[in-house]
Formats: structure tokens, sequence, C-alpha cells
């Protein structure tokens, strides 16, 4: 074994390491601080210093050089998160433990209503996550943690930080003005934002995606105070985005199946505002050890113009959720060898939905909430009990158990355009999980674990009576949760300087909800469409690889990647599984001069073709019917500190301008692009 561990170690940089490098401490596999490499899942970690150097637009797009994560850009405002192969509705999106995920759409397009200036750390727990985080974490679930006040070492400080940059592929430009201090115990940090996006300049210099300009503003607030065993937590996040069109259903955009079906397809406003209350004790009675309470306010709000072509009217959709959550729990250690973690938490959504219609010959404007896209105050709740333990068997075996349990309840009103009358319906779900983490050296460990995950039905799924691109979506009761299965072994290397990790995954997908021929109110067909219902009719099963890992060399140089391989197929129609993800990598060195508060990174990222289309990617407008051709890119980036306080960043992306788009987005990827930006703290 030794003789492995020293093989190992030649395929990576040595000897001459001084730079110590350690894995992160994650908080999603357990909801404690855990080492990414102690803990039986497979978790990725960006922090804050990542975050800054990466120069991301968006918070989806932090994640473009993780490990088993595909962004895909569904337009150049909004972007989705595909986790081992699973589509952004498949993934759990939490903000400090709330849910940004919602009954409407579930999905995690709203990743870039989080504004990444108030982003401390993104964790990307991969492989079902239901047990510890509820419903929707069929595939994985992304964790961000939000900036806060760190510094209380004086008495009373107050300082802050303007930073400005822009980028020449869209005219973007970004700028903030932050102010944080402390008083005692204390703290607080708050503040604004802007940006502004042109028509986005795509590789090859072939043209400019028109129309993908859009707007945006943000501003936030955390307050905290830390007494000797309490600390209260108290958070406001505000996030605005305008005038943001959907490019791919313009008939001039760069699309596949036919012209677009919209001369105007604007969403305005995206919105968000979240409130939360966290209080944390240690150590309030004898055989708890630490507890914690969370309550929030999250109301999200997404506006759209639409109007097809030749169409007499011009239709003005709102659609807008206010969820209210919380949550319960509790870590004990009842003896020194197991540490647990359980609890409850609930949470409910209502939904306001409004559809204005204006006639263009008269400018007549015709109230038509009959026809919005969901019932007007639907209501969605969920409660959950969960237990996670974990056993230090021995000085090598640390063991991992959980169990979860579910309801959810719909409740909604069908309208009287449709057929009137109540719809009702529940869901309930168990599921558990377990895993083992072995040590062999010092340096050198295996962890394996089998977990399951659900996802309930939204309200696209159950209650919607609305025209889709096959015909007119209609409401179903009976329907169960989607539900996964997650096998993964993998090894791990933790030198001091050395990081690496290599997971294999099998998961199963079970209960997939489909869309098939269906009737309502006795019709099959609605004003000339074809009526379909969603039915638990779709199994499958996606397996891959994954690799990620950094090393030292020297005092200052580094190495890092990162990559992964997807195989998914549907079973139950012997195809292909939807938007499978292509091979993908990643590869940077660079190097950091601390005398001169420098450094520099040249990096690529790249994909293989993905020729395995399913029936749905080959009618799917954003995907190339021959499918998605391999890509590479190749750019550099740096930064200098100017002076004490003021520091400046250099990036260039796509340096050899090539033309690609990124497996099913609805837009090609930027062009050669330049990005400055600066930071001043005072």
């Amino acid at each position: 074994m030794r003789a492995l561990a020293s093989a190992l170690l030649l395929l990576l940089p040595g000897p001459a390491l001084a730079e110590t490098i350690l894995p992160p401490l994650v908080i999603s596999a357990t909801r404690w601080p855990e080492s990414a490499y102690r803990t039986s899942r497979t978790v990725g970690s960006i922090d804050r210093r990542a975050i800054v150097r990466g120069s991301p637009r968006s918070t989806a797009e932090a994640l473009r050089e993780e490990a088993g994560v595909l962004v895909q850009q569904t337009m150049p405002a909004n972007a989705a998160v595909s986790v081992r192969g699973l589509i952004g509705k498949d993934n759990l999106v939490l903000i400090d433990g709330a849910r940004l995920n919602n009954a409407i759409t579930a999905s995690v397009n709203s990743l870039s209503l989080i504004d990444i200036e108030t982003v401390e750390t993104i964790e990307v727990l991969r492989g079902p996550g239901s047990v510890l985080h509820g419903g929707d974490a069929l595939g994985g679930v992304v964790y961000v943690t939000g900036r806060r006040r760190k510094d209380y070492s004086k008495a009373a400080s107050i300082g802050g930080m303007l930073a400005a940059s822009y980028r020449t592929a869209d005219d973007g430009r970004v700028s903030r003005l932050e102010i944080e201090g402390n008083r005692g115990r204390f703290g607080f940090l708050g503040g604004a934002g802007y940006k502004a996006f042109g028509d986005l300049h795509v590789g090859g210099g072939r043209f400019h995606a028109i129309p993908s300009s859009y707007r945006g503003r943000s501003g936030d607030v955390a307050l905290d105070y830390h007494g000797d065993r309490t600390m209260w937590r108290a958070t406001y996040q505000h996030s605005l985005q305008i005038e943001a069109p959907r490019y791919e259903q313009y008939a001039q955009a760069r699309r596949f199946g036919g012209p677009g079906a919209f001369d105007e397809f604007v969403f305005d406003p995206q919105k968000r505002d979240l409130v939360m209350l966290d209080a944390k004790v240690e150590e309030p009675v004898s055989f708890v050890k630490f507890f914690d309470a969370k309550a929030y306010w999250h109301r999200q709000e997404e506006g759209s113009i639409q109007h097809r072509p030749n169409a007499a009217t011009r239709g003005v959709f709102n659609d807008a959720v206010a969820a209210v959550g919380g949550r319960l729990s509790a870590v004990s250690q009842p003896v020194p060898v197991l540490r647990m973690i359980y609890g409850a938490e609930g949470h409910r959504d209502a939904v306001r939905s409004r559809r204005r219609d204006t006639t263009l010959a008269t400018g007549a404007v015709l109230n038509n909430d009959a026809n919005a896209n969901y019932p007007d105050g639907s209501k969605y709740g969920t409660a959950a009990l969960f237990w996670l333990g974990q056993w230090t068997a021995s000085q090598q075996l640390l063991l991992e158990a959980g169990l979860r349990g579910e309801y959810a309840k719909v409740d909604s009103v069908l309208r009287a355009g449709a057929a009137p009358g109540a719809f009702s319906d529940n869901y309930r779900s168990l599921t558990g999980g377990f895993g083992a983490t072995y040590q062999f050296l010092p340096v050198l460990s295996a962890a394996a674990s089998v977990w399951q995950g659900f996802r309930p039905p939204n309200f696209n799924e159950s209650v919607a009576l609305k025209a889709a691109p096959a015909g007119t979506d209609a409401p179903v009761t009976g329907l169960k949760p989607e539900r996964s299965l997650g096998f993964e072994t993998g090894i791990r290397l933790a030198h001091e300087k050395v990081v690496q990790r290599l997971t294999l995954f099998h998961m199963i997908l079970m209960d997939r909800i489909e869309r098939v021929p269906g009737s309502f109110n006795g019709a099959t067909v609605i004003a000339g469409s074809p009526v379909f219902q969603r039915a638990n009719s779709g199994r499958g099963y996606i397996q891959g690889v994954e690799w990620d890992g950094r090393g030292a060399i020297g005092q200052s140089f580094y190495v890092r990647g990162s990559g992964s391989w997807f195989y998914g197929r549907d079973t139950s129609a012997g195809t292909a599984l939807t938007r499978t993800p292509p091979p993908m990598a990643s590869v940077g060195v660079g190097n950091a001069w601390a005398e001169r508060a420098a450094w520099v990174e040249t990096y690529t990222r790249m994909a293989a073709a993905q020729r395995r289309l399913s029936p749905a990617d080959l009618t799917d407008p954003r995907i190339d019917p021959n499918g998605s051709s391999a890509w590479a890119t190749w750019n550099l980036r740096g930064g200098l500190d100017l002076w004490e306080g003021g520091k400046f960043q250099l990036a260039v992306e796509n340096i050899l301008n090539a033309f690609y788009r990124e497996h099913a987005s609805g837009v090609d990827a930027p062009g050669f692009n330049v990005i400055t930006s600066l930071r001043v703290s005072f």
C-alpha cells in the first residue's frame, strides 16, 4: 500500500513543495464543518479568493470549472446548472440554508439573481442530497454561503470597498460599493451593485447575439452578533434584472429546428428578495452540542413580455412565489465516537399569477388572468424530519448514515376558463443512505456511499393548464415524486502539498415524470392542440467518472485541474438520456509572488463532442441535431496589488477567439474577451 501511495505521488508535482494545500472545509455533506476528503460524499468547493480571481459574470458562471458540473447558458442573463448530468430542476439550490427552488419552476435559472459579490463560498454536493436537504436534490445540491463581517479584533472599526469591472465581449460594466465594520460584538456588511451588458459578441468574429443585452441591480445587508455561546444573524438580499431577452426564441437567433417562435420574448422583471433570521447556540443543554434555528421569507418574481409573429395581441405575464420556511436542528455527541444531527424543517410557497393582453391595433388592455401561467393563489407546502449520524468506528474507518421523511401537499383552484374546482394532491417520500471512508495511510483514503434523492412534481407538471411547444399541458393528480439512487466510490490523496480525488458514480433514476398524451375534462384536443399530461413513466441511469486536484511546487508555483465523463441512458425509451453532458476538463498552471503581491495563471477549458442525443434533444432548438461539437479555449488571468488596499486584475478569455456553444445552451459562448477589474478597500 505504501508503494501505491508513493507511485501516485510520483505522478503529481513534487518533491520540492513548500506552500501547504489542504482540502477545504464544507458543510453541505453533513451540516457541520467537515473536511471535503473526510466525508463519504463528494463535494466541490469554491472559496472567495477563487471567485474573485475567476471574474465570473454570475454565480452560475463561477461553477464552470467544477468537476461534474455543466453550466447550461439558457440565455445571457440566466443559466441553469447540471450536476452529474441532471438538469436544473433536478438540483437543489440553497442560500445559507434557504431554498431558491420553488413550486413554479423548481429550477436553478435564478442562480443569476444571486449577486456573485455577496457570495463567500459555493459548494456543490455531487449526487443525491435529499436526506439532509429535502426535495429537488436528485442530482446534487448547490450550497451558497453569503459574505459577512469576519474581523472582530478591534473594539470598533469601519471600512469598505469599491469595485468596478469591464468586459469587452458584451460591453459589460459591473460595479459595487460596500461598507462593513463592527462595534464590539456587533458586525455588519452591506452593499449595492449595478450591472449592464450589451449584445454578446460570440467567438469566431461571426456575429453579435441580438438581442442579448440586459441590466440589473442589487442590494444587501448582513448583521451579526457574536456572544460567548450564541450567534444571531439577520440577512436581507435584493436583486433585480430587467429587459432580459430569451435569445433563442427569436427568429434571427442561431437556433436549430426552424424559425423562432417569437418576435418579442423579454423577461422583465426578474426579481428576488430574501429576509432571513438565524440563531445558533452552543451547548444549550448537556446532551446538545449545538442548536440552530432558522426562519426565512423569500419572494421571487418573474415577468415576461411575449409576442408571436402576426399575433394581434401582446401578452404580459407576471408570476410571483412568496415562500416562508424554517428549520430547527441540533447536533449531539452522546459518546465520543458518535456525532448526530437531527431536526425538522418546513417550507410553504404561495403563487400569484397574472396576465394582461394588449390589442396592438387599438391599445386596449384585457385582463386575462384566467389564462395566466398558473392558477392564482395556489399553495405548496412541505414538512420533514431528518437524522444523520457519523460514527468513528476506528482510527481508519468512518461510517455515515441518514434518514429523512417528508410530506408535501398541493392546494390549487382550476380556473374558470378550464374546469373550475378544487385541485389537491399530496406526496410522501422516505429517503435514506449510508457511506464509509477508510484511511489506508495518512495521505491516502477511499470512500464509498449509497444515497437516495427525490423531487416532488412542480406546478408545471401537476397544476398548470397552458400552451406548450408540443400542445396543451393539462393538470393531473396522482403523480409520485421522482426518485434517484446514487452509488459512488472513490480514492482521495491528501498530501500536504497535493490533493487529488477520483470518483466513480452510477445513479439510477426512477419514476421520472414524462409528458404523455392525455385528456382534460374529457377532451383530448383543446383549441386545436393535443392535450398532454404527466406520468411517472420514465426510468434510466447515468454513470461517470470525476477527477479534481491541485498541487504546489516550491514556494509559489501550482497546477490544478478537473475533468468529468458521463454516460446516460433512458432505459424506458431505449435512448440516450436527455441533455447528457459531453466529457469536459479544465487544466491550469499558475504562479504567485508574495513579495510582489502578484499572481498569474494560464488555463484551458475544453469539451469533447456530444453525438448521443435523445429524441427530446433532437427537437430542442438549442441543440444541433448533428450533436454538439468539440471545443477548447485558451485563457490567461492575473492580478497585482497596486498599493495597500488597491488590487488590479486582468483576464483574457478565449484568446484564440474560438466559436463554440456549450452543450444545451441557448446562446453561443463569448469570443475574445478582455476583463479588467479594480478593487479599492478603504
